[in-house]
């Protein structure tokens, strides 16, 4: 259930990362909240899934750091 869960984020993540503009970016993340809740029932917090959304960016970093010391 959790990998499930994780999968759909990253999927909604993966296309919200790529906006430049913030306040469109803060737009979508309200969108996949929204879409979260009603179309696949995961009841997440607005302020859970920002929490969520840094750690996907942080590792995201973290990857790409790593790729460049290599």
């Amino acid at each position: 259930m959790t990998t499930s869960k994780l999968a759909i984020l990253e999927s909604g993540y993966a296309s919200i990362r790529q906006i430049e503009r913030p306040a469109e970016r803060r737009l979508a993340l309200q969108d996949l909240q929204k879409q979260m809740q009603e179309k696949w029932k995961v009841d997440v917090s607005a302020k859970d899934l920002a929490h969520l959304s840094a750690q996907l960016m942080d590792k995201e970093n973290e990857n790409e750091t790593t790729r460049m010391e290599k």
